[in-house]
């Protein structure tokens, strides 16, 4: 079962702000004397929703960015902003400071408006932003997550941006704006495609990164079952191989001259084994362990149990089924 999607906007104050055109001084352009006319540019290009042009008025270039499609998509990527509105601007030496307000439009009822400032310096004969620290898609994972995450729908779709997945988590630099992260499971084997859409606001505010906790509990509990009853099988193959069969645990005891068994199968086992963990060890490949059941023996003509505890590898087969690769 796929869980609704999450919505998560990391903002400052909520107001209904009116999309107007950008306003500043008459002069603009990259290389003039006025800061405010460079600011201008940049929120009318965002406006316009031409992240190339933006980003060619900061001192950050597009070989830099994590994901360069995120500039040359980003009226497709990101919600964008309207509404902007330059405000004061002060000179000092080689450092300008320009205020501005924007509103971006993202899941919530009302538009968000963002007032801040934006630092430029003298560069290449003109005036260029930078980028504040805070201008990125910041998120969290489970620290087990097998993932691929993208910008504007699934990684194959025409426009979307694949994010990279590191350590649990997901930080690129973003333009100002709306995106839609979408995060899915790759290896099927939480039997869904997508779990988590969630909408980040990229603007000046500070903010942790959001925790998305795509695998919610029940889709772990039906994943659990599933490999529980791909184990079953194997159980059962281990009987047949008179318990000496490469799918019995490591340890079993042997059937010997001082070690037998129940006459009936059903009576040398407790149950079969239950998955008591699903994680990842290398962020590519879903693990189990499985335990809980024990397995009845005579030694001696003395009974014994022991614990029969399973632990592997899990994957989905080109047919479409739970595989497990025990240790």
């Amino acid at each position: 079962m796929t869980p609704l999607p999450r919505r998560l906007v990391l903002a400052g104050c909520v107001a209904l702000v009116a999309v107007s055109a950008v306003t500043a001084c008459s002069q603009s352009g990259a290389d003039s004397g006025d800061p405010a006319a460079v600011e201008a540019d940049f929120l009318d290009a965002l406006s316009n929703g031409d992240g190339l042009a933006a980003l060619a008025l900061t001192t950050t270039a597009r070989a830099d960015l994590d994901c360069p499609d995120i500039v040359s998509d980003y009226g497709t990527l990101s919600g964008g902003i309207g509404g902007a509105v330059v405000g004061e601007t002060t000179i000092d030496g080689d450092t300008a400071t320009v205020e501005f307000t924007y509103s971006v439009l993202t899941a919530l009822a009302q538009p968000v408006e963002v007032s801040a400032a934006h630092t430029l310096v003298r560069a290449d004969g003109g005036w260029r932003i930078e980028l504040p620290e805070e201008y990125r898609i910041s998120a969290t994972l489970p620290a087990d997550v097998v993932a691929e995450a993208s910008l504007d729908g699934t990684a194959a779709a025409a426009g979307a941006c694949a994010v990279t997945v590191a350590d649990g988590a997901i930080d690129i630099v973003a333009l100002p704006g709306s995106y839609d992260l979408d995060v899915r499971d790759p290896t099927g084997v939480f039997g869904s495609a997508a779990f988590t859409s969630a909408d980040i606001l990229v603007s000046d505010e500070a903010h942790d990164p959001v925790a998305v906790d795509y695998i919610d509990a029940a889709t772990r509990e039906q994943a659990a079952t599933n490999i529980r009853n791909a184990l079953i099988p194997l159980v059962e193959e281990c009987v047949a191989g008179n318990f000496v069969s490469s799918s019995c645990p490591e340890g079993l005891p042997v059937p010997d001259g001082s070690v037998t068994l129940a006459p009936r199968p059903s009576d040398r086992f407790s149950d079969f084994p239950t998955v008591t963990t699903i994680s990842s060890d290398d962020g590519q490949t879903w693990r189990f362990a499985a335990g809980g059941q024990t397995f009845s023996f005579l030694r001696a003509g003395a009974p014994e149990t022991f614990p029969m505890e399973y632990s592997g590898a899990v994957k989905l087969s080109a047919t479409g089924t739970l595989e497990l690769v025990l240790d």
